[in-house]
């Protein structure tokens, strides 16, 4: 399967760094992270580098092909979930609905094309893209300047998640027992291994004390709550009583 798109000229720019800005903001403040989100008109799905918020998962090999040509692969397809950061300081939640995980792609692209399926209309602010859904209003607020021009882009923080543990899970696969114990949050061991076989991994090793579970079963020991031991010390024995008390008080409570 070959997915084509074209990406910006962002990402064919020379000048660009992974954690710097696009050659010079245009207003000097804009700075460029792993969480910036690129605006593409012309990508054909929405594409990702991390799987940070990563959800459902489908292991989907696909041919990813930019602009100049140059080849990529694609390895996973899933929903992101992420937080929009807006420079007034507005947040609200998304979902990147049929989003691909591309390792070798060092920027983000947010699929426009994606969004007018949804429902989305587009519209701008001068130079700023936006994109509305009734009283949302998604602002491509982060202006960099290219060499052939600008591109825009938004702060999408991805959210927590423990799914994305499950990607390494392939059916086939070889794990050690303990190991997938503890990608399953702990189960049983029969559970661990009856659910490795549903999804056809293959368990290896044998299953040994988890400190993690006996830390949590742990418990102290029982304390007497009964003596007739008195103390002859002042002050070295201090009792609370929690129950209720039903006779009414001096002041008749």
């Amino acid at each position: 399967m070959t997915v084509v798109l074209t990406l910006t000229d962002a990402y064919c720019n020379k000048h660009i760094e992974k954690e710097g800005t696009l050659t010079q903001p245009s207003n000097g403040k804009e700075v460029f992270t792993k969480n910036t989100f690129l605006c593409d008109t012309r990508a054909s799905c929405h594409l990702t580098n991390s799987l940070e918020g990563m959800t459902d998962l489908i292991e989907c090999p696909a041919d990813v092909r930019i602009g100049n040509g140059a080849p990529m692969k694609s390895k996973y397809r899933g929903t992101k979930q992420l937080t929009v950061i807006q420079k007034d300081g507005t947040t609200f939640d998304i979902k990147l609905l049929d989003c691909r995980y591309v390792p070798e792609l060092w920027v983000n692209l947010f699929s426009v094309g994606k969004a007018l399926q949804k429902g989305f209309k587009i519209g701008n602010e001068g130079m700023i893209l936006t994109l509305t859904k009734g009283n949302l209003i998604l602002k491509f607020n982060q202006i960099f300047t290219t060499a052939k021009g600008f591109v825009v882009g938004v702060n999408l923080i991805p959210k927590p998640t423990q799914e994305t543990v499950h990607v390494g899970l392939t059916h086939g696969r070889n794990i050690h027992i303990s190991t997938l114990h503890g990608c399953m949050t702990h189960p049983g061991e029969s559970t661990t291994r009856l659910t490795a076989s549903h999804y056809g991994i293959n368990v290896k090793g044998t299953m040994s004390p988890c400190q993690h579970c006996a830390l949590a079963k742990a418990k102290q020991n029982c304390l007497v709550k009964l003596t007739n031991v008195k103390s002859k010390i002042k002050g070295e024995r201090l009792c609370i009583d929690i129950s209720y008390i039903t006779t009414p008080s001096f002041g008749g409570s």
